[in-house]
């Protein structure tokens, strides 16, 4: 009996300590996430048949709800966001806008290929206008045709051809018709700087003035009897003295101007030009003088 006793006692003693010792199999959360660093491979991680995300970890298996993952309102805001998949709200896979790159089209430069202007000129004390019309046969190059018309005043025409001055000229107008081609740096942009040339035909008008009592006396119609029969007779004062005295000659010019471009297409534009054109006539092709020299123009043009 005295070994039984002895038994027993000895069993109720070692009996806390080994309960005590017993393995603890309770996965716990803090512990897992803290054994989560570092990378994870395919056969760690999977989606079970309930639609949850599960995770392999030493101490048993973390199971994550898709809710757990959604993204946040709207989407994400790029298409690398770091969770791909979604719940309830919108995912990242299940919004195509999100994946494509937003971006603004530029305008094409050879969509609008003619452009037509009206201008206001001014050359050395004359005064005109200028149509102004030009075809892109490139992005940055364009053909122009830029048909000009200066009047010079009887004392700035005086003060250019000097003694070369005709007699009984009031003024003198110049028809400049150049073709040419521009070089255009910036065609996409609102600002739009160019620089060009052109050459062509040259006309000069001197204009003569009136012979006084000469148109008083000899416009009207007439009745004249003659044989016995009336007849009308219609008086007509121009002679080909009357009309202004031609010359002609070949010139060209250099030009750098500035186009600034508006509306919703940039299809309008306001344009700042200076040239420096050569017009010298001679002798042989009518009346002589040098009307070379700077000029400068400001106009409003469209494309189309």
């Amino acid at each position: 009996m005295s070994y039984i006793r002895l038994f027993l006692l000895a069993a109720l003693v070692c009996l806390p300590v080994t309960a005590s010792s017993a393995p603890n199999f309770e996965p716990s959360l803090k512990k897992s996430k803290a054994q989560l660093s570092g990378s994870i491979s395919n056969s760690d991680i999977g989606i079970n048949t309930r639609g949850e995300i599960t995770i392999h970890i030493p101490e048993g298996t973390i199971s994550l709800p898709i809710d757990s993952l959604s993204t946040v309102p709207k989407g994400p805001s790029g298409p690398h966001a770091p969770c791909i998949l979604g719940g309830p709200r919108q995912s990242v896979l299940s919004n195509p806008a999100r994946l494509s790159p937003v971006y603004t089209p530029l305008p094409d430069p050879m969509k609008m290929l003619n452009q037509i202007g009206i201008f206001f000129s001014t050359a050395s004390g004359g005064f005109g206008s200028r149509i102004n019309y030009d075809h892109k046969i490139s992005p940055n190059t364009r053909f122009t045709a830029s048909p000009e018309f200066l009047t010079y005043s009887l004392s700035r025409s005086r003060a250019i051809l000097g003694d070369l001055m005709p007699l009984g000229t009031t003024r003198i107008t110049l028809i400049t018709i150049p073709i040419g081609l521009q070089r255009h740096f910036a065609p996409t942009s609102r600002i739009n700087p160019h620089i060009g040339f052109g050459f062509g035909p040259i006309i000069r008008l001197d204009h003569r003035s009136h012979r006084l009592g000469y148109y008083g006396n000899n416009l009207g119609l007439d009745r004249i009897v003659r044989n016995r029969h009336n007849s009308l007779n219609l008086t007509v004062p121009l002679t080909l003295d009357d009309f202004p005295s031609t010359s002609l000659t070949l010139g060209g010019h250099l030009a750098s101007g500035l186009n600034i471009h508006f509306g919703a297409k940039k299809e309008l534009a306001l344009t700042i030009e200076g040239r420096y054109t050569l017009a010298r006539f001679i002798d042989a092709m009518g009346s002589p003088g040098n009307f070379s020299g700077f000029s400068a123009a400001i106009g409003f043009g469209k494309a189309f």
